[in-house]
């Protein structure tokens, strides 16, 4: 069984539309949601991907780090390059 984890660093605007009717958030809100949603259902699948990358038997576990919609860092859990792998029982 693979477990995804993404850690998402998100900046909040909290700006509203100004008095002259302009578009704010609150009128792109239900899009941007859905779109973030989207994104986000995108980042488990690729950590899922990641984790299958995992020689552990018991957990394994993919992770992104993401940033304004970048992907600043990814990996899986496991045994350091280099090291016998004895942590499985």
């Amino acid at each position: 069984m693979s477990h995804a984890l993404v850690v998402a660093v998100r900046s909040i605007n909290t700006a509203t539309a100004d008095n002259r009717g302009g578009a704010g958030p609150k009128s792109m809100g239900a899009y941007a949601a859905e779109k973030q949603r989207k994104l986000d259902i995108r980042y488990l699948k690729m950590a899922r991907i990641w984790a299958e990358n995992s020689y552990c038997v018991r957990r394994q576990v993919g992770a992104l780090i993401v940033k304004d919609k970048m992907i600043i860092s990814d990996g899986y859990n496991g045994t350091p390059a280099g090291f016998e792998n004895v942590c499985e029982d």
